[in-house]
């Protein structure tokens, strides 16, 4: 049996479970079984390590994104940051200006919502809150959100 279960190609195996009858293709099952038995416990063990974690901000926006694009949203993630270029090695700053805002979510009827994403003890620096002042005075929808459901919340409140 363990000459077989070495052997690559699964074809050739049943070809040899024909000849080894079906006591074979029932312990080629039970071993399935087990590893799947074995795999899920695996996964349940490593999504338990997670349960102590604090959730980021990235974690945040990223469950934002499901749920606005589950109501049909286009939700976009905007990256910004600086890294040292490699010959130079200045520092570059690449993406968006400071302070513009996490999430830009364009709705089914066409409005834009400008969400910026912290976790419960986050700040907004001083670009972010000048970014959204300057946002809802040229009349879109604009706010600091820290979960999913003050997002829908600033959903709702774009579409009422």
């Amino acid at each position: 049996m363990d000459r077989l279960t070495k052997r690559k190609g699964f074809s050739r195996e049943l070809d040899l479970s024909q000849e080894l009858g079906y006591s074979y293709i029932y312990d080629r099952l039970a071993w399935f079984e087990n590893e799947a038995e074995s795999l899920k416990a695996d996964l349940l063990d490593n999504d338990l390590k997670h349960i102590d974690k604090p959730i980021t901000e990235t974690d945040i926006q990223t469950n934002i994104r499901v749920a606005l694009s589950d109501r049909g949203c286009v939700v976009l993630r905007m990256q910004g940051g600086k890294f040292r270029a490699l010959k130079s090695e200045r520092i570059v700053s690449s993406g968006n200006p400071s302070g513009v805002s996490d999430l830009i979510c364009f709705t089914p009827s066409g409005k834009a919502i400008f969400m910026e994403v912290k976790t419960a003890k986050g700040k907004p620096s001083k670009e972010q809150v000048q970014f959204i002042k300057v946002m809802r005075g040229m009349g879109f929808v604009a706010n600091l959100v820290r979960s999913v459901d003050e997002a829908l919340a600033l959903l709702e409140k774009s579409m009422g």
